[in-house]
């Protein structure tokens, strides 16, 4: 690209001036794009917010550049003098910035141990409850995916709270479910007097009644204390 470059200079020298100029009319310094990585979320809501700011035409120029370099590529072709561009490029870092610190609402998906099961669930509770939403996306199958269909959407700080509430629900439900498949209902009669004794006991230990009495079942059968030869004690 270089030889390919000098060549055409040295055909066309007149060219030199127009690209000394455009140079400063075009490029911003390094430091100011130091925050740019190549982080694949910030990369989906730079360039969505670039193309709209650039009129989308920058792309089509750039067929050839990825991630990060296709940023800033878009950032020097865009049709703006250095001090306007810098101005801009700060006021989308502060954007960037700002937009983070709503994170916070999705560090349930986060969780180091069922993380990416609760954002898969997410995404079919998405495709069956929203359509309109997520008819457009892949799978959703971690944190960051999570994210970047969040980004894209944009939606009101109630609709995206009532929504995460929704999903959450629709977990607890499932997972409530899953735990309850080898469990059966079973009715029994019993004394007040023992209902108030069963009652006491799981408000000490902060428990349910099932649990008490799975709990009592269990530590009973494993020891063997209470009910052996119980015929001569009653």
């Amino acid at each position: 690209m270089r030889r390919m470059i000098a060549e055409h200079l040295q055909k066309h020298p007149s060219q030199k001036e127009d690209l000394l100029e455009g140079k400063d009319w075009f490029m911003v310094p390094e430091g100011e794009l130091a925050w740019i990585t190549d982080e694949k979320r910030q990369y989906e809501w730079l360039f969505y917010k670039l193309r709209r700011m650039t009129d989308g035409g920058a792309v089509s120029l750039l067929p050839n550049l990825q991630g990060r370099s296709q940023l800033v590529a878009m950032i020097d072709i865009w049709g703006f003098n250095t001090e306007e561009k810098i101005r801009e490029l700060k006021s989308i870092k502060k954007d960037w910035i700002q937009h983070k610190r709503g994170d916070d609402r999705f560090k349930w998906f986060a969780d180091k141990a069922e993380g990416e099961k609760r954002c898969r669930f997410a995404s079919d509770w998405l495709r069956k409850n929203e359509p309109h939403l997520a008819w457009r996306i892949k799978p959703i199958e971690n944190y960051t995916e999570l994210l970047i269909f969040f980004d894209r959407e944009d939606l009101a700080q109630a609709e995206l709270k009532l929504l995460l509430m929704n999903i959450r629900r629709g977990w607890n439900r499932q997972v409530s479910r899953e735990r309850q498949t080898d469990k059966k209902q079973y009715n029994f009669i019993l004394p007040n007097k023992v209902v108030d004794l069963l009652d006491e006991l799981a408000e000490a230990h902060a428990l349910r009644r099932a649990q008490v009495l799975e709990l009592l079942i269990k530590k009973e059968h494993e020891q063997n204390v209470y009910l052996a030869g119980w015929e001569r004690r009653f």
